[in-house]
């Protein structure tokens, strides 16, 4: 993946948006990109509620595989980690 990328996150139990995020894949450092709630794009109430004041969403990045998956085909787990910059 190179470039601009959107990432959404929905609430699976009910499947509304919880927010998305856009980048540019330049941010990326060491394979890690560290978001803030403030860098977090259309963040409605529901996603306020779970996401707290210190929240930071880490996305990790790998090589490519050859799985097949697609963006539709991907289902993101409801833990996540919560460490600060």
């Amino acid at each position: 993946v190179t470039g601009d990328v959107r990432v959404i996150f929905y609430e699976k139990m009910i499947g509304g948006r919880l927010f998305y995020c856009c980048f540019n894949t330049a941010f990326i450092r060491n394979s890690l990109l560290q978001l803030t709630l403030k860098d977090l794009d259309k963040v409605g109430k529901k996603g306020r509620s779970i996401c707290g004041p210190t929240f930071c969403l880490e996305l990790l990045f790998g090589p490519a595989n050859n799985t097949g998956y697609s963006s539709s085909s991907i289902s993101i787990g409801d833990n996540s980690s919560y460490d600060s910059f």
